[in-house]
């Protein structure tokens, strides 16, 4: 079950949409590859620097899981 979880859209997240567009441009389109990505990862997209990508990892984390928690 957990694997199924970690393969669905990152649109199920409660991040925002720039935060979510951001993911998808870096080719985090899983719940699970943007789990694992680094902050730097995050870093490639544009207009996101250390803080941002902070953020963005600290929000998807926290998505997942509450997502996962029910």
């Amino acid at each position: 079950i957990l694997q199924t979880q970690l393969e669905r859209s990152v649109s199920v997240l409660d991040v925002t949409s720039f935060q979510r567009e951001s993911l998808a441009k870096l080719g985090l389109d899983t719940i699970g590859k943007a789990l694992t990505a680094t902050e730097q990862q995050y870093q490639e997209a544009d207009y996101i620097g250390p803080k941002r990508s902070r953020r963005i990892k600290n929000a998807v984390v926290a998505s997942v899981l509450e997502y996962l928690s029910g």
